[in-house]
């Protein structure tokens, strides 16, 4: 009894997965990894005939559960910022001088984590005659873009650059992130 119920809820899941693989939300890869991981957890949760089988069962599947409520919450948003990009570039391609399109490209570029290319439309907004707050904005930006492309350390509190090599910031006195090759590889 317990096992036809285990297989119809991991049906309902390798559905609900393929429903979000349908919609773009996540990659084949992943959909194939989340049905095997939902169907074969959801089984042997409801196969377990101890606890500890039960628990084995249950954390994975509970973790795989966050992660796919996570995925599908966030493709959600990027799904949402990359339609909003697509409609302003074709009011862009139709009137190339409206840069009240071009500043909220920018936004939506940058929530999307498109820096270069948010930087890149903010600037061509700002050079059209954008208000105050495109010049923050791009200002705020291009702080952030040089603070990432840079390798010397910054300090987190006071957001000062540092000499390459040094463990405390000159301005305030605080202990630097001390960065590896192999930390700033795994960081990006």
């Amino acid at each position: 009894m317990w096992n036809i119920i285990g297989i119809i809820c991991a049906s309902a899941c390798i559905f609900v997965v393929l429903y979000w693989w349908s919609e773009g939300v996540i990659e084949a890869s992943e959909a194939v990894l989340l049905a095997t991981v939902f169907g074969g957890l959801m089984i042997g949760l409801f196969a377990a005939r101890t606890i500890w089988q039960f628990a084995l069962a249950f954390v994975p599947l509970a973790s795989a559960l966050v992660y796919g409520i996570y995925s599908w919450k966030i493709g959600s948003w990027r799904s949402y910022y990359k339609k909003r990009c697509a409609i302003y570039e074709d009011i862009i391609r139709a009137d190339p001088r409206n840069f009240a399109a071009r500043e909220f490209l920018a936004e939506a570029l940058y929530n999307l984590g498109d820096l270069d290319r948010a930087v890149a439309e903010m600037q061509a907004a700002v050079d059209m005659g954008a208000g105050v707050e495109c010049r923050y904005k791009l200002g705020k930006w291009s702080k952030e873009l040089y603070l990432r492309d840079t390798t010397n350390p910054v300090c987190r509190w006071c957001e000062t650059e540092n000499a390459l090599g040094a463990r405390k910031c000159f301005r305030c006195g605080a202990d630097l992130p001390y960065e590896t090759a192999f930390t700033r590889w795994l960081t990006g």
